[in-house]
């Protein structure tokens, strides 16, 4: 079972803060596109890679923590992750986020995340969620309480991951 509370050791606190920075710094240097502030878009990039540890983890995969990948197909495994600090935040998706991708929702800041759930991005392509928030380009806001519990994650289990119908 995929445990859903997951505590960052000090190593991967560091580990998330380090690629956190290594990819906020090369942003800066390819000018990459971001909406915030500058203090907010170095806290996004870290905390976002500290969920990604935290999914890894839970799954007991290897995370690579890339940098100048924003585009790569996968964060961990063969998911997305999007981390929001609150639990009554939603889980983004964009326009040229791939409709075949599973996206799994973080909550949490370093060290203490919960997985929350997880949806294909075809399906969050609900009317209803597709929002456009200060400073935002449109894109679909999914819901906690609208994605699917992570005991049904297609591929996971706690050890790693399987191909489903493999």
């Amino acid at each position: 079972m995929i445990p859903e509370r997951i505590e960052l050791t000090p190593a991967e606190v560091q580990l998330a803060a380090l690629v956190g920075a290594l990819r906020r710094h090369h942003g800066l240097t390819t000018g990459r596109r971001d909406t915030g502030s500058p203090y907010t878009r170095w806290q996004r990039d870290v905390e976002g890679c500290g969920g990604e540890v935290a999914l890894a983890k839970a799954l007991d995969v290897f995370w690579s923590g890339t940098v100048g990948t924003v585009r790569a197909p996968y964060d961990v495994g063969t998911y997305q992750v999007r981390t929001v600090a609150r639990p009554t935040d939603r889980l983004i998706l964009r326009p040229d986020d791939p409709l075949g991708a599973i996206f799994v929702l973080v909550v949490g800041l370093l060290p203490t995340f919960r997985l929350r759930g997880w949806i294909r991005a075809a399906a969050a392509r609900r009317p209803e969620w597709l929002d456009a928030p200060a400073e935002r380009e449109p894109a679909w806001f999914v819901p906690p309480d609208a994605l699917a519990p992570l005991a049904t994650l297609p591929g996971a289990t706690r050890r790693g991951l399987r191909v489903v119908g493999a």
